[in-house]
């Protein structure tokens, strides 16, 4: 991993070595180069490989610091990567805060180092820790060069393995679009119907959506209303929500909430009178 660092604000001929006065356990540093280590060694270890990944990306990023260097502002300077790289950097600078080993270097005016400027340029040998992350970034790769049946392979292989996490539940939904694409269509309700089963799922509005959006296409408009309605009642606010809205007015379907929730409280009074006269 090399990440070069670039302190700014001052002519760095100027720094002087003054002893910092903090707890024992905290690291800090009085040599610009030793700091220079310790926070490329920080950064590092709180980066955490996106995806989406590719060799060669790179960022370069101004951070501004407080007085306690508590990072205060992100500013992309440089971006060659894509916004899911760049927020993966963001992340780590932030977890990364307070930058307390800069607390050993100080100007000659006794002012602290406000800004530094990072160049991050992960090595192309680097892997994720998590297995079942690189996997995910790999079944995308395949999605990417439209290697569709690879693609599935490995979606399926993560929710063999992991079905009970974000990548297998997000994998199943993507199995789904990825069957729904070569009109396998039952199976993608298939798959779409198990990520909506788990109501933390972060797929799961969209696979509402979907499901309303084949059930629409295959003529069944009943049933299609039914998983928006849920959308709508459940994900409100959301962009999908409006999406739901917007298509069921060009549907001509009834979108009164009012009325469903006045029909649900009927249906669960009625439900309860039933269980009490027996």
């Amino acid at each position: 991993m090399f990440i070069g660092l670039l302190v700014t604000g001052c002519n760095t001929a100027k720094l002087a070595k003054i002893e910092p006065q903090l707890d024992q356990n905290i690291q800090v540093c009085t040599d610009r180069n030793d700091c220079i280590g310790l926070v490329k060694k920080s950064i590092s270890s709180n980066w955490r490989i996106p995806y989406t990944y590719k060799k060669g990306m790179w960022a370069k990023i101004e951070i501004t610091l407080d007085k306690d260097y508590n990072v205060t502002n992100i500013y992309p300077l440089v971006n060659r990567g894509d916004w899911r790289f760049a927020d993966s950097v963001e992340a780590a600078i932030v977890k990364s805060s307070p930058f307390t080993v800069l607390d050993g270097l100080k100007w000659q005016n006794d002012e602290s180092i406000s800004k530094i400027v990072l160049i991050f340029n992960p090595n192309p040998e680097f892997k994720s820790q998590n297995p079942a992350d690189e996997m995910y970034r790999q079944a995308f790769e395949y999605m990417k060069l439209k290697n569709f049946n690879e693609a599935i392979n490995q979606f399926e292989m993560i929710y063999k393995e992991y079905p009970n996490t974000k990548y297998g539940l997000n994998s199943k939904y993507w199995l789904g679009e990825l069957h729904y694409t070569n009109r396998n269509i039952s199976q993608a309700i298939n798959c779409f119907e198990i990520v909506i089963a788990d109501k933390d799922s972060p797929k799961r509005v969209d696979s509402l959506y979907k499901l309303g959006k084949i059930m629409e296409l295959n003529g069944d408009l009943k049933r299609a209303k039914q998983y928006y309605m849920k959308i709508l009642t459940q994900y409100k606010g959301t962009v999908l929500a409006r999406l739901t809205r917007k298509r069921m007015n060009e549907l001509g379907m009834d979108v009164n909430l009012q009325k469903l929730r006045f029909n649900i409280k009927i249906n669960i009074h009625n439900k309860t009178l039933h269980r009490t006269s027996r």
